[in-house]
């Protein structure tokens, strides 16, 4: 049996989930505080944006993403990478902490965006929207 032409526009009008890649290409220290630089390609379209952020900013990406989605599918959503151990022997600048951070918001930032029901959040979408002058 033929699809109708009502089944068959639905059908083209899918939205295919996106695929994101990440990629952490280094870190900055700007007013004394750590940013990691990432750059994250839609590998449907090419896309790519730059994005620098702090520890704290991927907090409030949670948080807000968290505010978000409904309770029933609150289990869809990464858990936050632990900030890492800091103390007097462990500074936020020592190198150890630092290479961990990066792999995991690396990995965290990548989840979230192939999720399929996470990625139309718009301030998913924001958080990745980047000036590239702030990059360099």
């Amino acid at each position: 049996m033929l699809p109708t032409n009502k089944n068959l526009s639905a059908s083209l009008s899918y939205n295919p989930i996106k695929a994101y890649k990440v990629q952490c290409v280094g870190t900055t220290s700007i007013d004394s505080a750590i940013h990691y630089k990432f750059t994250v390609v839609n590998i449907n379209n090419h896309m790519e944006d730059h994005v620098v952020k702090r520890y704290s900013d991927f907090k409030v990406l949670h948080d807000e993403i968290k505010k978000r989605v409904k309770k029933a599918d609150r289990d869809i959503i990464p858990k936050l990478p632990y900030k890492g151990k800091i103390n007097a022997l462990h500074s936020r600048k020592d190198p150890e902490v630092v290479e961990f951070r990066k792999e995991a918001l690396k990995t965290y930032l990548e989840t979230l965006l192939n999720s399929g029901k996470l990625q139309d959040i718009p301030f998913l979408m924001e958080f990745i929207r980047t000036r590239k002058e702030a990059f360099k």
